[in-house]
């Protein structure tokens, strides 16, 4: 028998109390700080430490963020059978492990994250447990204790006796035999089978003890939120999406697999702007941290005509396209995906609740769209784009150079050809909203009586580096208006990927910024 730790994660389920958005993801990889929920669980034990990972619910996702962050790790894997629908549960999920698990082994759900390194010296039966209010104990399996022995669990009940505790979902098992007799036991707790069918043996034979741990919870939506704004400061998550940057590399993945291949596709087929991407499994991009410093930490004007004198070098390349069919993405680009995004909201009187912004009275959404003469903006200029060029995506090297992050998978399905407008619209952006700040809650938006009143963080010295980006913009003949109207559109379809408060100061910035522009009317 090994003496390095054994521990069993289970990830198998479909983590259905964590809303639709953040279900795109296997659980035990949404992010947490720098690194996915699973990462913060394997770090907490020994580096020798051998893992037993369960797997159901998009296992692909487990899989290779595994073989991309701890390719080192001693890890097996076990598929689990059923994962999902009757009969389904933790408890099955273990079981699905027995056959690996046939010595002392330690058990965390991948939603039970420890703060704290495990101390693996108490080789006991025990359970992790942490105090929680009465009203919230329905939510847990609890332990009744006599000391530190448990003598009663109380699985989705209310607990609210003075020696009771909350099971963190962290626990040792030292008689497996026994443990493993109980949990084949088929009762069902809540519509599944759980892991306390197997404590209770141990409750039974009076060895199991509570030990109190430091943890978190991140096994609904509100819980796993409020940890992300904990770490950050504020929530800046898309749907569908995670990053993470991980023992000196950069991980992303996409739950569209299909997103990450078209970022790799342009990486690979244009111009040397982005990192070196190292192969990775289908639906993540990876590459290794390059030193340096992102634009909105070191910008200044003489950076930032520097930065602009790179891009028309290095970026924005030139292409010939067929007009008829440039002009049919850009109008699917810049109207049709404006308008699905807006249909992400759950109802205009999200956005149109917003009659003034920071005091100024702007007409209905509705009214200004309509107004929008897209033709005259779907006439762009064909280019190799990056598709979000702001400062936090633009990382100036050690040797004073410049690599591009986070680039756009396509330009309305076209992966040779965007739009230089678009670019320089991101730029205005970024100008007037420094994201990098905002990623850490600066931010402040109320609406009261109809006016959002919003103030948002700007990049170093606006007013020097808009008339940079212009004097560049009139130098080449291109239209200011038009660049000024993409960056209010882009503000607008950033909206509904985003959580409050960001979301509703978007739309309003968005709706000041489209009532201001040429291309409206009255």
């Amino acid at each position: 028998m090994s003496t390095s730790p054994l521990v069993c994660i289970l990830t198998a389920g479909r983590g259905t109390r964590l809303g639709s958005d953040l279900a795109r993801l296997n659980k035990a990889i949404l992010p947490l700080g720098d690194r996915a929920l699973i990462s913060h669980i394997i770090d907490a034990f020994p580096d020798d430490a051998r893992f037993v990972i369960a797997l159901g619910y998009e296992a692909a996702q487990v899989r290779g963020y595994i073989e991309l962050a701890h390719a080192d790790a001693q890890v097996q894997f076990i598929d689990v059978d059923p994962w999902c629908g009757p009969g389904s549960g933790p408890g099955r999920s273990l079981l699905a492990c027995a056959d690996a698990l046939n010595e002392p082994f330690y058990f965390v759900a991948c939603d039970s994250i420890p703060t704290a390194p495990i101390d693996v010296g108490d080789t006991r039966d025990w359970i992790g447990v942490s105090r929680v209010p009465p009203d919230e104990s329905v939510r847990y399996c609890n332990a009744r204790c006599d000391g530190d022995v448990v003598v009663e669990l109380l699985d989705k009940q209310r607990a609210d006796g003075p020696n009771d505790a909350a099971f963190t979902g962290i626990m040792h098992i030292a008689s497996t035999d026994l443990f493993w007799n109980a949990l084949r036991e088929q009762d069902l707790i809540a519509g599944e089978h759980q892991v306390s069918n197997g404590l209770r043996a141990l409750v039974d034979q009076g060895s199991l003890h509570a030990r109190q741990l430091a943890w978190c919870d991140a096994g609904d939506e509100d819980a796993y939120r409020d940890l992300v704004v904990a770490h950050h400061g504020f929530d800046f998550s898309k749907p569908g999406e995670a990053l993470f940057l991980y023992r000196d590399r950069v991980i992303k993945l996409f739950a569209d697999a299909d997103q990450a291949a078209r970022r790799i596709d342009r990486a690979q087929n244009g111009p040397a702007v982005f990192p070196t991407l190292i192969e990775a499994p289908a639906g993540y991009l990876a590459y290794d941290f390059v030193p340096g410093e992102t634009l909105y930490t070191c910008i200044t004007p003489d950076i930032f005509e520097a930065f602009l004198t790179w891009c028309d070098t290095n970026l924005w390349v030139r292409t010939d396209v067929d007009a008829s069919s440039y002009g049919e993405a850009c109008h699917a680009f810049y109207r049709t995906k404006t308008l699905d995004r807006l249909a992400l909201l759950t109802s205009p009187s999200q956005y149109d609740a917003i009659t003034h912004a920071n005091g100024e009275s702007i007409p209905p959404l509705a009214d200004v769209l309509d107004a929008i003469s897209w033709d005259e903006l779907c006439d762009g200029c064909p280019t190799f784009f990056h598709g979000d060029l702001q400062f936090d995506n633009v990382i100036r090297t050690d040797d004073d150079s410049f690599l591009l992050l986070d680039w756009r998978p396509d330009f309305a399905g076209r992966l040779d050809v965007g739009d230089l407008y678009y670019d320089l619209g991101k730029m205005l952006g970024g100008i007037r909203m420094n994201y990098g700040r905002i990623k850490h809650g600066d931010i402040q938006y109320e609406l009261v009586d109809g006016d959002a009143r919003y103030e948002i963080p700007t990049a170093p010295n606006p007013e020097a580096l808009t008339d940079i980006l212009r004097r560049y913009v009139d130098a080449r003949g291109l239209d200011w208006s038009r660049i000024e109207m993409i960056n209010a559109l882009i503000y607008l379809n950033m909206a509904p990927l985003h959580v409050s408060p960001f979301r509703e100061a978007l739309l309003a910035s968005a709706r000041q910024l489209l009532a201001d522009t040429v291309y409206v009317t009255g």
